[in-house]
């Protein structure tokens, strides 16, 4: 495998890191992981700094020192979103939300109910 000249990785879903390892590949001139699930650091060894950034693109959690993408040290810096990369909020967010709604509807419910069975003796000892 050392001696592999192309690696076209793109559009199989894959997740996780690019393995360090791939840094040692000194014969890859052709390399893609473009439009998966990837995330961490890409590799500043080898024959990664010469990729284009399409090569990388569509993984929104990968950086590194590859030209156009975020800089894995400012990528840190950055305030947490609040939207994911696909619009969506976030997770905890949503379920902040469900919480609080779900929470308002038993206490909702309890106090109609409790109101309900007062009402319903008061008319019996009438």
């Amino acid at each position: 495998m050392a001696s592999l000249e192309s690696m076209d990785l793109s559009y199989n879903h894959l997740t996780g890191t690019i393995p360090s390892s791939f840094g040692k590949l000194s014969f890859l001139s052709k390399f893609s992981v473009a439009y998966n699930q990837l995330h961490g650091t890409i590799p500043s060894t080898g024959q990664f700094l010469t990729f284009p950034s399409s090569a990388f693109e569509g993984n929104p959690g990968l950086c590194g020192e590859v030209h156009s993408l975020i800089s894995c040290a400012s990528r840190h810096q950055q305030p947490r979103s609040t939207m994911s990369s696909n619009g969506h909020i976030d997770s905890d967010i949503g379920i902040s939300i469900g919480v609080g709604f779900g929470t308002g509807l038993v206490i909702t419910l309890g106090c109609t109910t409790f109101l309900y069975v007062r009402d319903k003796r008061a008319v019996r000892r009438r």
